[in-house]
């Protein structure tokens, strides 16, 4: 999935250092000057951040309407800000992370790797029942790594696996509890 980012800003000293970080993580961008331009570009697409100025007209109120999103499309806010923006006014707005004048790009770069992962979506869309059962993972010829189901849904399962899982796509078989149907499939690690 890609992710893009919307910038508002007009600090030509942070758009260099923006630019650099958000090629960096192949994100795509889109720049606006304006909070009415912002709020209206927040309306018609999704950005999986929004990096708002907090030195412009309407900063606060962007990233207040930015928050009141639904939660599959809310952007991680990253707040731009100088000496005298007030760090407790930005959190209030709805920042997830806060930056500092004059910009560096290694602080910049560490925050949107953070907040990456509150970027992704969330891939589990209908509710889990709790459930303990045995299973075995197969790994190739390997002998089947015992393994046990923390929780079982409409689209997949939780497990906790007694040694480390290598992240691929791997067999699974396991008997539903207090029944005697085996279940055979193919699992992905995440």
């Amino acid at each position: 999935m890609k992710l893009h980012a919307l910038l508002m800003c007009q600090e030509q000293v942070w758009l260099p250092v923006l630019v650099g970080a958000l090629e960096e993580l192949e994100m795509g961008k889109e720049r606006c000057a304006s909070a009415e331009e912002a709020l209206e570009l927040l309306a018609l697409a999704h950005y999986s951040a929004l990096v708002v100025d907090f030195s412009l007209p309407g900063a606060a109120r962007v990233a207040h309407m930015a928050r009141l999103t639904p939660a599959e499309r809310r952007a991680v806010g990253v707040a731009m800000m100088d000496a005298r923006t007030k760090i407790a006014g930005t959190f209030q707005a709805g920042a997830n992370f806060v930056l500092h004048q004059p910009p560096v790009a290694e602080q910049l770069l560490g925050s949107l790797r953070a907040g990456r992962a509150l970027m992704l979506p969330d891939r589990r869309r209908s509710p889990g029942q709790r459930a303990e059962s045995l299973v075995y993972l197969r790994f190739g010829d390997m002998r089947p790594v015992p393994a046990l189901v923390l929780e079982l849904s409409e689209d997949g399962l939780s497990v906790q696996a007694a040694e480390p899982v290598p992240a691929a796509e791997l067999p699974i078989r396991f008997m539903l509890p207090a029944t005697a149907q085996v279940i055979e499939g193919v699992g992905e690690v995440m």
